[in-house]
């Protein structure tokens, strides 16, 4: 547990929260947007998890949110909130898997993973077939949409998908660490479980 700048306790960044509090924040936090006022443009980012894991990426702001974890759920929540608000005008930005370096993001979770190992000379071990497909966003790339979106010409309500389109298997993100390390190099083994 870590205190916020306004000293209220929470979780630490990255720890386990539970399903109840995962809607909380989100819903807390879309239901505050309406009390900006008329201040502009609110940009609200979140996930590509509101489209499930049933049918993978890529997907398009016509196909429609199909969640299917807690996550995707309060992700989908906030963002109907948020775009009901409607005080300022929102642009919802879903973001596909985000990758580079910046603080926040997950080092444990794909593509980071593979990519600390490999840094690290470690095993690079891909489960199961490794055809599980991600769609990959850079950071800079989220940068450079949030600045559009707050200077474009865009109606009210607006929902945008901000990703490569283009999705990569684990297979190919596991390859191409184990490539660049091997360039160091690196003694880096490339392995199936």
């Amino acid at each position: 547990v870590h205190r916020d700048p306004c000293g209220r306790s929470r979780p630490a960044p990255g720890a386990a929260v539970g399903d109840t509090e995962i809607y909380r924040v989100k819903a807390e936090g879309a239901g505050r947007v309406g009390g900006c006022g008329e201040r502009g443009r609110f940009i609200y980012l979140l996930s590509q998890a509101v489209y499930g894991t049933r049918r993978p990426p890529p997907w398009s702001e016509a196909h429609p949110p199909d969640p299917d974890t807690t996550y995707g759920y309060s992700t989908w929540i906030g963002e109907l909130l948020t775009l009901r608000a409607d005080i300022p005008p929102a642009v919802v930005l879903r973001l596909a898997r985000v990758y580079g370096l910046s603080e926040g993001l997950k080092w444990d979770s794909m593509p980071h993973r593979f990519a600390q190992r490999a840094a690290r000379g470690e095993a690079i071990d891909v489960l199961g077939e490794g055809d599980d497909l991600l769609d990959l966003v850079h950071v800079q790339d989220v940068c450079d949409a949030v600045v559009k979106a707050c200077t474009a010409s865009l109606p009210p309500s607006t929902v945008l998908n901000i990703g490569s389109g283009r999705p990569v298997s684990v297979t190919e993100v596991a390859t191409t660490c184990h490539e660049i390390a091997s360039r160091l190099p690196l003694n880096v083994p490339l392995q199936r479980r």
